[in-house]
């Protein structure tokens, strides 16, 4: 190879390529990337190179590899970022035309990828209402059982729905095998309903129970009113019904969503709204400290991403998060958003900013938070 990268940037390039998030890169995934990158349509010439890179034939690519292809010992990153400054100005622009080219083909990729499942999510019959391979269960109405599996399901719905977390939980032992890819008619699985009244135990329970070919859909489908089960997860204490007496939402629902496959980063094919928008429209700062702690810390999100899931904006207002928050909330969230990188001089659909809101809606501690934000980021 004519130009050489450093180890940290072949490090940033297999996270790329991993384009299911498993940890590891097929030959599958690195032909995807591989055969956009280098314009290619001939497989056996495809097949020619890999069988260069695979060296030890797993059909897997370990970093040793991708270093040993583009000719980069795998001593230490500080050795490889001194090989690239003594890299040539040509070699410096074709690696960054390289790397440039792989990042935006992964991005487009993994948007288009999750685009597709949230349609096939989504998808509703135009006779019933009902998502494809989902029973619907009717709540509270005196329906006649053919059998026993209808009942239970019916049960177990009508149970979560007045808030016997218990006796849900002891009836997902009874019925074993038992189908939860269930709805009522508001179009709200059992893990919807879980996931607003914050029952993080029998939620996890719920998830583990269900089919895992199945469940990453179920995660990211929306019920009838655009709510993701992340969107319903935002729902503040004050709003619950159908809950035991003193009880305490446990926010920590979204961190199992997130852990068993919700997509953090989906928003609503409808709003265009985040997890963030739904949170700030809640003023639950519970939520949001969850959802950014999961995107900062424990998905370890680029600059990049962060940025612009923080700032991602709806589709008809074209307000962020930060400019929701800065007329419906109180000043620890608002701080909060702009401690993880929310614009303050973003402008909505109709010319204004968050802190033009802050002013509008007569909420002085939000301005004043966002004023002597603006002001020592223009001191530094």
């Amino acid at each position: 190879m004519g130009s050489k990268l450093a180890e940290d940037d072949l490090v940033d390039m297999m996270h790329i390529l991993d384009a299911d998030g498993d940890g590891t890169v097929t030959k599958a995934e690195f032909k995807v990337f591989f055969m956009r990158l280098k314009d290619w349509t001939d497989n056996a010439r495809f097949e020619t190179e890999w069988n260069r890179i695979d060296s030890n034939g797993d059909n897997v690519l370990q970093l040793s590899e991708l270093c040993e292809y583009y000719g980069v010992e795998t001593k230490s990153v500080e050795e490889g970022c001194n090989r690239r400054r003594n890299m040539s100005d040509q070699e410096v622009l074709e690696a960054l035309h390289r790397q440039a080219e792989l990042y935006q083909a992964a991005l487009e990729m993994k948007a288009k990828a999750r685009q597709e499942r949230f349609n096939e999510a989504n998808t509703r019959s135009a006779k019933t209402g009902v998502r494809s391979g989902l029973v619907l269960v009717e709540i509270g109405k005196d329906t006649i059982h053919t059998d026993d599996g209808a009942r239970q399901i019916t049960e177990l719905m009508e149970v979560i729905q007045v808030g016997e977390f218990d006796k849900f939980d002891a009836m997902l032992d009874e019925c074993k095998g038992i189908n939860l890819r269930i709805e009522d008619e508001k179009g709200e699985m059992p893990i919807h309903k879980l996931s607003r009244k914050g029952a993080n135990h029998v939620l996890k329970r719920t998830l583990e129970h269900m089919d895992p070919e199945t469940r990453e859909l179920d995660l990211n489908a929306s019920d009838k009113n655009a709510m993701l089960p992340l969107f319903h997860a935002c729902v503040p204490q004050r709003e619950l019904r159908g809950v035991p007496q003193g009880w305490v939402k446990d926010f920590g629902v979204i961190t199992t969503l997130e852990a068993f496959g919700a997509d953090l980063f989906l928003a609503s094919s409808i709003s265009g709204w985040t997890v963030l928008h739904h949170a700030a429209h809640n003023d639950v700062i519970e939520a949001a400290k969850e959802v950014i702690h999961i995107a900062k810390v424990v998905k370890a999100t680029t600059e990049v991403r962060l940025h612009q899931f923080v700032n991602a904006v709806g589709f008809r207002d074209k307000r962020s998060a930060l400019h929701i928050a800065a007329f419906r909330c109180e000043v620890p969230l608002v701080k909060l958003l702009l401690s993880a990188g929310a614009d303050a001089n973003l402008n909505d659909a109709h010319g204004c900013t968050p802190l033009d809101l802050a002013h509008k809606a007569q909420k002085r501690l939000v301005a004043k938070a966002i004023e002597d934000h603006l002001a020592a980021h223009e001191a530094n």
